[in-house]
């Protein structure tokens, strides 16, 4: 570990989780899907940078296990994709255009991953309290000995 790191391993872990959305947002922006015959156009981009951005909050978060700001930021971010996706899919169905259902099927992913994502931090939060409630007895224990 670098002595940066040693002094401050929060700040460290921020930079990585940093440099983390930082590639993940040159290699989308970069990658030429239109190779494969993928022409991605908003709000599909927007989805991607975002999951960029929240792969890397969620990676961070994950290891300093702040369940509650991480399902706060994962509410938020689907609540604002819903909103735009909405918006897209109004504004695709008023222009005649033939996106409608893949923003649906989109919207539809974007509440299944929300859900899913909520009954994981759940399930985590009362694992890590048993988890804890064990540590804290073996604590009691060993100061008891003492």
């Amino acid at each position: 570990m670098s002595p940066t790191c040693s002094k401050s391993p929060t700040a460290c872990s921020i930079a990585v989780a940093s440099a983390v959305a930082f590639l993940i947002l040159i290699i989308e922006h970069y990658l030429n899907l239109d190779v494969i015959g993928l022409d991605i156009k908003p709000p599909f981009t927007y989805v991607a940078g975002v999951a960029a951005l929240g792969l890397a909050y969620s990676l961070w978060a994950a290891f300093y296990r702040l369940w509650v700001p991480l399902a706060a930021f994962w509410a938020i971010v689907v609540a604002g994709g819903a909103a735009v996706i909405g918006a897209y899919t109004v504004d695709w169905a008023v222009d005649g255009v033939d996106w409608l259902p893949g923003a649906v099927v989109l919207l539809a992913a974007l509440v299944g991953l929300l859900l899913g994502l909520l009954a994981f931090i759940y399930w985590q939060r009362k694992r890590i309290q048993a988890l804890e409630a064990v540590i804290a007895l073996e604590r009691g224990r060993k100061e008891a000995r003492e």
